[in-house]
């Protein structure tokens, strides 16, 4: 299981080093990272939340570096593009 999660966190751009440089970059990871979340196909739980963890912290990291834009269009991105890819998955996180 550890080793699912830390997939879960190499395949979102959490371990990244290097945060967005625009609104537009943002919004181009976010749908990457959704693309990613359901390539994965996670059946348990707490996998499928380790993986949200990840998300959710790289857009509390970009908002702590002060651009609230670009981390709102990380995370608007990511809804948009996994409702589009998944509604089922996307039902059951939102």
């Amino acid at each position: 299981m550890i080793l699912s999660v830390a997939i879960a966190v190499a395949a979102c751009s959490c371990g990244k080093d290097k945060v967005p440089e625009s609104a537009e970059s943002a919004m181009a990871q976010g749908r990457a990272d959704a693309k990613a979340l359901c390539a994965a196909g996670y059946t348990a739980d707490r996998d499928l939340h380790a993986a949200l963890l990840a998300v959710k912290s790289r857009e509390w990291e970009i908002r702590q570096l002060g651009d609230s834009i670009a981390a709102s269009a990380y995370i608007d991105a990511f809804k948009e593009q996994l409702t589009l890819t998944d509604k089922t998955l996307a039902s059951k996180i939102f």
